[in-house]
């Protein structure tokens, strides 16, 4: 049987999303803003990141394209209150992995999550067998 490890996810919101991630199991680290998570997306420790669209600074898209564009694979949880088809389209093009619509039940929470550490986990070992081909 595989031991898994702890999980830390970067959280970006105000609310109580850190929370329900430590109740879950996870280790969290809390950013008070997007440009602080920007800078903190980069630390090694960080496994994950889940992120309120609406959060203050650099907002939650933004941050995600951001991340993206620094070459950051970790795995992207979007959260948003006001989520119709078009800000979960926006956000995933923004390079999110999943988006979910707030108020978010904890334990989906950690599913999402879980689902994508595991798909971005599986990639990289694809590509870690294609460069050894």
């Amino acid at each position: 049987m595989e031991i898994e490890e702890t999980l830390t996810v970067l959280v970006v919101d105000g609310g109580s999303t850190a929370a329900q991630l430590r109740g879950q199991g996870f280790e969290t680290v809390e950013a008070p803003n997007g440009a602080v998570a920007l800078t903190m997306a980069a630390e090694p420790r960080i496994d994950a990141l889940v992120i309120d669209a609406d959060a203050p600074i650099l907002g939650g898209f933004e941050l995600c394209r951001r991340v993206r564009a620094a070459g950051n694979q970790l795995p992207i949880v979007l959260m948003g209150a006001e989520a119709g088809v078009a800000e979960r389209v926006t956000g995933l093009e923004a390079g999110a992995d999943d988006f979910l619509v707030q108020p978010v039940d904890g334990v989906e929470l950690w599913a999402r999550v879980r689902a994508a550490a595991r798909a971005r986990k599986a990639k990289r070992a694809r590509v870690r067998r294609a460069a050894r081909a």
